[in-house]
């Protein structure tokens, strides 16, 4: 099984909220897709105003559909599109990667909505993860910084490191390059589960996949890979990812 998750950024504050879980499964030959809302809905609720996806109008349903549900379908690139084979590429996907795998990447964002989908992030049987994202908020930094990350090249290291000078997110962790230039954030859907884990270990590992144009969507400029290890703890085993139903 594959399991997405989806956040909202509230209109007001800014803030995220993962509200929804997508999980994806196979049997017999038959992949069906189940989508139902997490705990985190209802801070999303009291906080930020959000009330329920017309697609998907009871909090309290599991909603099942052998296809992939519209509002994640049309977050990934049609495969008809002359531009398929660069948008793969700034992914880091291969030219056959599925829907599930392009959105466990990209982010789903759209100029037209305020949410994001990102993956579940499983421990092997060692407690350790790896996981990808794309750099957030390279954008607010200084220009110096903007400018580092020109010079970036794939497999370069990077340092993660927490950002206790956020006042809106406690739990926030800046991304530094190896010579201590910060160049952005950790996304902050996976700031809390890494925060956790790195006060149980410190072994973390993060490096620079690689480094798009300019001409790329600005969400999608510096993909980065971070592998770690979680001891008794799982990365999103938080209350808010807990879906309402069984």
């Amino acid at each position: 099984m594959r399991t997405l998750y989806l956040s909202w950024q509230g209109p007001e504050n800014r803030l995220w909220f993962p509200i929804g879980r997508l999980d994806e499964s196979t049997e017999n030959n038959r992949t069906t897709y189940t989508f139902r809302y997490i705990k985190g809905v209802e801070s999303a609720k009291a906080e930020g105003g959000f009330w329920a996806l017309p697609e998907f109008p009871d909090l309290n349903r599991a909603y099942v559909s052998d296809e992939l549900f519209p509002i994640f379908i049309n977050r990934v690139m049609s495969s008809r599109r002359p531009d398929r084979h660069e948008y793969l590429k700034n992914l880091d996907l291969e030219e056959n990667a599925d829907p599930v795998e392009i959105l466990s990447v990209n982010g789903g964002q759209k100029v037209t909505d305020s949410f994001q989908v990102f993956p579940r992030i499983k421990k092997d049987s060692g407690g350790r993860f790896t996981c990808r994202f794309f750099l957030h908020g390279w954008r607010f930094v200084n220009e110096y910084a903007q400018a580092k990350i020109d010079s970036l090249a794939s497999e370069n290291k990077l340092k993660i490191i927490a950002d206790t000078e956020n006042s809106v997110d406690d739990s926030a962790l800046s991304v530094y390059t190896e010579d201590n230039h910060k160049i952005g954030w950790v996304p902050r859907y996976l700031s809390k589960g890494i925060t956790h884990a790195m006060s149980e270990s410190p072994k973390f590992r993060a490096k620079v996949v690689r480094v798009n144009p300019l001409s790329a969507p600005s969400t999608q400029r510096v993909l980065i890979e971070l592998c770690g290890y979680s001891g008794d703890s799982k990365p999103m085993d938080n209350e808010a990812f807990c879906p309402l139903v069984e």
